[in-house]
């Protein structure tokens, strides 16, 4: 389910979000950074350690390598539902993995601050953090 504007049109920041997840799919990690605004705040709740807030770009990028290679390469990233307003973006992601024994089937929320067309803020919340730590611990 997406938000759209009163003219049937994908809301801006909808389409910011819906891009980042598609560039990610592709493995396009340049064209990723480019979604985020140069000072971008990432609140890490610790399910990849260390909880931290990571700013700027090249420190996210940096935490989102250590994230996908703790995934491991069949992990998936599905929207569920988008909403989104001017200033935040909302979502319904579903996660699901596995690597060696271990798999992960799980729904998050993410929580993301616009500003001019770019992640300013995100946040990720886990329904199961401690399910979620289990299976991204090295």
């Amino acid at each position: 389910m997406l938000l759209y504007e009163p003219d049937g049109e994908v809301h801006p920041n909808v389409a910011v979000v819906m891009e980042g997840h598609r560039r990610l799919e592709r493995g396009d990690m340049t064209a990723i950074e480019h979604m985020f605004s140069p000072d971008i705040a990432w609140h890490e709740s610790g399910v990849v350690p260390p909880a931290q807030v990571y700013a700027g770009v090249p420190a996210v990028m940096a935490f989102w390598k250590r994230y996908f290679t703790a995934a491991g390469p069949d992990f998936r990233q599905d929207i569920v539902s988008i909403m989104a307003n001017q200033e935040y973006v909302s979502s319904i992601v579903r996660l699901a993995g596995s690597k060696g024994t271990r798999q992960l089937t799980a729904t998050v929320v993410d929580l993301m601050r616009m500003e001019s067309g770019h992640i300013a803020e995100f946040w990720r919340f886990y329904e199961d953090p401690a399910a979620a730590r289990a299976f991204f611990d090295d």
